[in-house]
């Protein structure tokens, strides 16, 4: 079956056809169009319906409802491309499975496209990031793993299906310090039912990769009432998004569940393959790991500062990258540089209140102890310690995060980076480089 794509940019037409076989596409180029064949839709003849909110929310909310009522079992998405346009209760509530905004979305609206596709519709394999720790050593898998290699983007066969996962392959893992792995999208099910049997046998609740994906769509869920231009902004409700924040902080960060030795937790963390919402996520946890590794008093703070201290950054090209280039024009240039406040004020004007702390965090952490950072280009002392442990959490995290045509840094070699830029004091940078001699 096909997709049903109501797509007016060349952004969204090029992001479907990279995705999606050219067969597997009914385009709807004109709203008469849409409205010349919509008497003939019914469930089971797409696959999954798109649409485009560039040309009015009056026109996408129309077509919402129709395909509500016309293919109530098929999945639909909104796209929006501009902030201004993302309305997310009121357009989920006129029939839209879910909505998603441009760039930030991008991962999640192609999984959601995978997840609705058979794999013969996908132009090329997807596929599915788990987290090695959740594999057992001795145990069946009844699902091929794969490593990927950013470097020249390739997924590479680890451990195939119907074998033992031995203990020399878990060594293996453990030796070159590989955090995750990778299944193809349709062997999704084999591995939370694999995951789900070796669980029984287990303290927890959770798998390792459930645990981030419930942080990474928890965070996405905060975001849209953020990003919501419909959303309440009452400081009753931004209460309960704080208590939300900070509910989120004690469950999946620094709760009782987390007893993990630093090391453990630090390779579980990294090496994701996006900057989307598990930057977010994972940012969030390495602030509050370098915090608590390096004795800070204020680690709660740190989490929810790594909530926050991008979220201006949503409607940010990723083409353009998360460090500052010559070549960028003046008004991408700007954005950058504004982007500690105007995080701030995204979060302020849903009137949360942050802790104070967590606030200077977010609004230092791009300054540097050298005194050649921004905003304000402060130096020394001026800048919060916990701010400099953020930066050192935001900076590795995107240095061993899998970018195509870039191999993955070493957490070791990630800190050399970060230990020449000038952002972090010498004692700070003692003791991190201390956390790593250890190992």
């Amino acid at each position: 079956m096909k997709v049903l794509a109501i797509a007016f940019s060349e952004e969204l037409k090029s992001l479907l056809s990279s995705a999606l076989k050219g067969d597997a596409i009914h385009w709807i180029a004109t709203k008469d169009q849409f409205f010349s064949e919509v008497d003939n839709y019914n469930d089971g003849m797409f696959s999954a319906v798109v649409c485009e909110l560039s040309e009015g929310p009056e026109f996408a909310l129309e077509v919402g409802q129709v395909m509500r009522s016309l293919c109530p079992q098929t999945p639909s998405f909104a796209c929006a491309l501009d902030k201004k346009e993302f309305a997310a209760k009121t357009i989920r509530k006129n029939g839209y499975s879910d909505v998603f905004l441009f760039p930030i979305d991008k991962g999640s609206f192609l999984e959601a496209i995978a997840s609705a596709m058979t794999p013969e519709a996908l132009a090329k394999r997807s596929y599915k990031r788990i987290m090695s720790p959740d594999l057992q050593a001795k145990s069946k898998l009844s699902f091929t793993t794969y490593v990927h290699l950013p470097l020249n983007n390739k997924y590479l066969v680890f451990a195939n299906k119907d074998e033992e996962f031995t203990d020399k392959k878990a060594e293996k893992l453990t030796k070159f310090q590989v955090g995750s792995l990778y299944v193809d999208q349709k062997d999704s099910n084999r591995f939370y039912e694999y995951v789900a049997e070796q669980m029984k046998s287990a303290d927890n609740s959770l798998s390792e990769t459930e645990r981030g994906e419930k942080l990474k769509s928890s965070i996405r869920s905060m975001f849209n009432e953020l990003f919501d231009q419909n959303s309440e902004e009452s400081f009753d409700h931004g209460k309960e998004l704080m208590e939300s924040c900070r509910g989120l902080v004690s469950t999946y960060i620094v709760g009782p569940g987390q007893k993990t030795d630093f090391h453990t937790r630090l390779l579980r963390t990294i090496g994701g393959v996006g900057m989307d919402y598990s930057h977010s996520a994972d940012v969030s946890t390495l602030a509050a790991l370098f915090g608590i590794a390096l004795g800070s008093k204020k680690v709660e703070e740190l989490a929810i500062a790594g909530f926050f201290h991008d979220v201006a950054l949503a409607s940010f090209p990723v083409e353009y990258g998360y460090e500052i280039n010559p070549q960028w024009d003046e008004a991408i240039k700007k954005t950058f540089l504004d982007h500690p406040q105007q995080s701030l004020n995204i979060v302020k004007t849903k009137k949360m209140i942050l802790p104070p702390e967590a606030e200077k965090m977010i609004f230092q952490h791009h300054e540097k102890f050298d005194g050649k950072g921004f905003p304000k280009g402060q130096a020394g002392d001026r800048i919060l310690l916990e701010a400099q442990i953020l930066s050192l959490a935001d900076q590795f995290h995107y240095l061993t995060v899998a970018r195509p045509g870039q191999a993955r840094m070493s957490p070791l070699e990630a800190l050399e980076v970060i230990g020449k830029n000038g952002s972090l004091g010498p004692a700070l940078l003692n003791q991190a480089r201390s956390l790593f001699n250890k190992k």
